[in-house]
């Protein structure tokens, strides 16, 4: 994987007041990788080897999308509300704060199993049309790994399903299933789980994959105290560690923020600091190659380790906020420039 990055950082960060040039060497931020860790999937005979190079990168975006919704889970409650049916409750109400803590449960027992995963090829008879994947109560586990049997349809969608379809799997080893409607139909797009009552919700396979994909997608919450802020420091290094590969990136990255933490130390002594430099950056590289994953932990830990702040007395409002194109292009002409604003 890592041989198909290539990272371009467009900033070129000075240190000011030291006398003559040094470099600043990298330091191991981030940790060695366990070599003892069991492999976080397994294949059946019948999986070709081209396709568990895929699986495993989708089981990898998959992991990261449940990890990143457990991490946000408890700031919003909001999510948790829309998606189980619970909109006219408060906060406070039992039963939300009973179904968040189910969430949070759930998302734990989720991302335990899409870390310790094994595939099988899904029987055709199993494999009705619109059927991805699914989990036999015959054959549920694999040793201590957790099965799951591929249809041939899942090849037939783009990444960003198969994604979804892992996700929504990994919650039927936890008592979730495919609810139907009253009309007979299954609850699997939005708009059909919004139509759903709280108890439907409770078990929909559906629901808990557009949840996660909700708090993966939610704003992170500011820092409450400094040592939240170095606590989330260390996760998003961890996190950062975690992904498969990507050596070249983690050093470049390691780079970055040991020069962006000895700016905050020459600006806590007094010192020019690297206030207003550029950290614009760019990220390039094949589809399915951590783009996305790298970029938002760098936005991230460059926001935790105050290298971005906010002007002065808009504290309140500063945030990390995802944006993709169609955030930022306007549909008119005239009318970009407005939104990038926005």
């Amino acid at each position: 994987m890592a041989a198909l990055w290539k990272f371009l950082a467009l900033a070129s960060v000075a240190i000011l007041g030291v006398s003559g040039s040094r470099s600043v060497q990298s330091q191991a931020v981030f940790g060695e990788p366990d070599e003892d860790a069991p492999p976080m999937c397994t294949f059946g005979e019948k999986i070709a080897p081209d396709r568990q190079k895929l699986l495993r990168r989708q089981t990898v975006k998959a992991a990261a999308l449940v990890a990143d919704a457990l991490r946000k889970v408890n700031d919003h409650n909001d999510i948790i509300m829309k998606w189980f049916r619970l909109e006219d409750r408060s906060e406070q109400d039992p039963e939300v704060v009973d179904r968040s803590v189910e969430v949070k449960k759930k998302l734990k027992q989720m991302n335990g199993a899409l870390n310790l995963v094994h595939y099988m090829k899904g029987e055709r008879s199993y494999c009705p049309p619109g059927a991805f994947a699914y989990v036999s109560p015959m054959h549920p586990m694999e040793g201590n790994r957790y099965t799951v049997f591929i249809c041939d349809h899942y090849w037939e969608v783009v990444e960003d399903e198969r994604v979804s379809t892992l996700v929504n799997v990994a919650s039927k080893h936890f008592n979730t299933v495919d609810v139907r409607m009253k009309d007979g139909k299954m609850a699997n797009s939005e708009e059909k789980c919004l139509q759903l009552d709280s108890q439907q919700a409770k078990f929909n396979a559906e629901t808990y994959m557009l949840v996660v994909r909700a708090l993966a997608k939610a704003q992170s919450a500011l820092f409450t105290d400094e040592s939240s802020r170095l606590a989330k420091i260390k996760e998003l290094k961890a996190k950062m560690q975690e992904l498969v590969g990507l050596d070249q990136v983690k050093e470049s990255m390691n780079t970055l923020l040991k020069l962006v933490d000895f700016g905050k130390v020459r600006e806590r002594k007094g010192l020019s600091s690297f206030s207003g430099q550029s950290l614009h950056m760019r990220f390039l590289g094949n589809p399915g190659t951590g783009k996305t994953v790298v970029a938002r932990i760098v936005g991230e830990l460059l926001l935790a380790m105050q290298a971005i702040t906010p002007k002065e007395g808009n504290s309140t409002e500063f945030k990390f906020t995802e944006a993709s194109r169609a955030d930022l292009v306007a549909e008119y002409k005239g009318q970009t420039a407005v939104k990038v604003q926005q």
